[in-house]
């Protein structure tokens, strides 16, 4: 005898899981640890503070004393190489340092992370920088997780607005995408949509177009039904496809101006983290409005 568990409504799946990743993925989990990463001495001259470091190092934390593998010596400041005076004196020319939570969610760094600059990471308990933070760090693979189940979020609602609102007739949905305009050389929005629906319908399929259909997919039905169920003014994130696949494929994210179709740059991940976030509001709000 086989003992059938009733299994919870996928909102409380989807409630658990993000509270999961919002509660413990946060700056510990990608930040570089104090006893790892070098400082300015605030008496020495820029030129001295860089001397050696890595290109990539644009800025240092400034600390007090005169031994610069100080874990202990407080952070007077930061300092950054592309905008000081090689020649003066680190204190003349560094700015203040303003740290940020290692308790912050991870998503909600990445939605804020910018430029080149690093943050320095203080713990809430013990009033103390114990690491810092850059763009670089979106990465990692707790990073990735975390941005990944907010694109795993968007697209679950995706689905259901257009379950929803489009009608149970999904040979009807095709109506929405016969206006979408056609790219040079792809198959048009109409013709992907219904390559879907005869995958959904045949023997092996699953019976659901929504499970045969892939985010860009979904996107551009959403994208063509916007003006009648959502309003003309919800905007589709640039790029969240390009995003979902960067990570979905373990690609590594690009360099500043290198772009491909194949990895979307490092820099430009916070801005589309900001986007798909107000999609998902947007959606979400719709979603509890007709509820």
């Amino acid at each position: 005898m086989t003992l059938r568990l009733p299994l919870p409504p996928l909102d409380d799946y989807r409630h658990v899981d993000q509270g999961v990743f919002r509660q413990r993925l946060t700056l510990r989990d990608i930040m570089t640890p104090r006893c790892s990463f070098a400082n300015a001495l605030r008496r020495e001259t820029v030129r001295q503070a860089f001397s050696g470091m890595p290109d990539y190092y644009d800025c240092l934390p400034v600390i007090d004393g005169d031994d610069r593998a100080s874990v202990t010596a407080p952070i007077v400041g930061v300092v950054d190489r592309h905008r000081a005076n090689v020649v003066a004196r680190v204190q003349d020319e560094m700015d203040d340092a303003e740290p940020i939570s290692a308790d912050l969610p991870l998503i909600d760094f990445v939605a804020r992370a910018a430029g080149t600059r690093f943050s320095l990471v203080s713990d809430p308990a013990a009033d103390a920088v114990v690491g810092l933070v850059t763009i670089h760090d979106l990465a990692r693979l707790s990073a990735r997780l975390a941005i990944f189940a907010l694109l795993l979020e968007v697209e679950e609602k995706v689905g259901e607005v257009i379950a929803r609102f489009a009608g149970p007739d999904e040979f009807a949905w095709a109506r929405f995408l016969s206006a979408r305009r056609e790219k040079p050389n792809r198959p048009s929005p109409r013709e992907d949509f219904e390559k879907c629906l005869r995958r959904a319908r045949d023997k092996d399929g699953s019976g659901s177009v929504l499970l045969e259909m892939g985010l860009s997919q979904k996107l551009s039905l959403l994208y063509a039904m916007r003006s009648d169920i959502l309003g003309p003014r919800l905007l589709i994130p640039d790029k969240l496809t390009d995003l979902r696949n960067t990570i979905a494929h373990g690609r590594p994210f690009a360099h500043r101006g290198k772009a491909t179709k194949l990895a979307v740059p490092v820099h430009d991940v916070p801005a589309i983290v900001r986007n798909v976030r107000s999609l998902s509001e947007a959606l979400g709000n719709k979603l509890r409005s007709m509820s």
